[in-house]
C-alpha cells in the first residue's frame, strides 16, 4: 500500500528542497541545495530520505490521551492537497470526529520548516488530543562516514533541565536511554556528521519527549503534547 515515489509533492525554495507524501504529510526527503556532496547522485548534502539504504523521516500526528476517538489523523492517513505554491502545501484528513489541516511551508533563503497543524472538533462532544512530532530513522551510518574516526549518529534532547543529551541508537535498542521525559521546553533531533535535523516548538506547553525501539532496525525519538 505504499505510495509510489512518483506521487512525492516537492517544495523548494533557494536552500531546501522537500519531498512530502501525501500519505500521512511526513516529510520523505531534504536536501540542501547550497550543501555539495560527493555521496549523492544530486550533488548536494541529503538528510532526510525514503529509500532502500536509509529509512529516515519527519513525522507529525494526533493521538488519543485519555479516551478512545477511534483512529486520528496521523503520520499514516491518506492527506489530500487543498492549497499549494512552490514553498508551502496544505493538506487535510478527518476522520468522523476530527479534522487535521497541516501546513508545510519554506521560508525563502532559510533551511527552516514551518509546520503548522489546526485541529478542528467535528462533533458535539469534548475530545483530548495530543499532537506528537517525532524523527523516524534506521541506524546505518551517514554515506562518507570516515573509517579512520567515528562520529556521533543518533537521537539528541535538549531541555534546560537536562541540558544536551545523547541517546544513542544502541542504548535505546538495550532500553538503557537516560534523557528528560517531561519538559515545557526544549527541542529534539538527530545528528550526523555536522548536521542536525530538529523538531522545534515555539510554545512552552508540557511535552513528552520519548525514544522508541521499532521493529526492523527503526527507531524514533519524539515529543507529545
Amino acid at each position: 500500500d505504499k505510495i509510489k515515489r512518483t506521487s512525492l509533492i516537492e517544495i523548494k525554495n533557494s536552500k531546501l528542497k522537500l519531498l512530502i507524501n501525501p500519505r500521512g504529510g511526513v516529510i520523505e526527503y531534504s536536501e540542501l541545495l547550497d550543501q555539495k556532496s560527493d555521496n549523492s547522485k544530486s550533488g548536494n548534502v541529503l538528510l532526510l530520505n525514503n529509500t532502500d539504504a536509509l529509512k529516515y523521516t519527519a513525522q507529525t500526528g494526533l493521538i488519543s490521551v485519555g479516551q478512545k476517538n477511534g483512529k486520528l489523523p496521523d503520520h499514516l492517513s491518506t492527506f489530500s492537497i487543498a492549497e499549494k505554491t512552490s514553498n508551502q502545501i496544505i493538506l487535510i484528513t478527518k476522520n468522523e470526529n476530527v479534522q487535521l489541516r497541516k501546513i508545510i511551508q519554506l521560508k525563502e533563503n532559510s533551511n527552516v520548516i514551518n509546520v503548522r497543524h489546526d485541529i478542528k472538533n467535528l462533533s458535539n462532544d469534548a475530545v483530548n488530543i495530543g499532537l506528537y512530532f517525532q524523527l523516524y530513522r534506521d541506524s546505518t551510518p551517514p554515506e562518507g562516514e570516515s573509517s579512520f574516526y567515528n562520529t556521533y549518529t543518533g537521537p539528541v534532547i535538549y531541555t534546560r533541565e537536562g541540558k544536551f543529551q545523547k541517546t544513542s541508537f544502541s542504548d535505546i535498542e538495550k532500553s538503557k536511554q537516560d534523557h528528560i521525559k517531561i519538559a515545557n521546553d526544549g527541542w529534539l533531533g538527530i545528528i550526523q556528521h555536522y548536521y542536525v535535523v530538529a523538531w522545534l516548538f515555539r510554545n512552552e506547553l508540557k511535552r513528552e519527549f520519548y525514544t522508541r525501539k521499532l521493529k526492523n532496525d527503526k527507531y524514533s525519538v519524539g515529543a507529545i503534547q
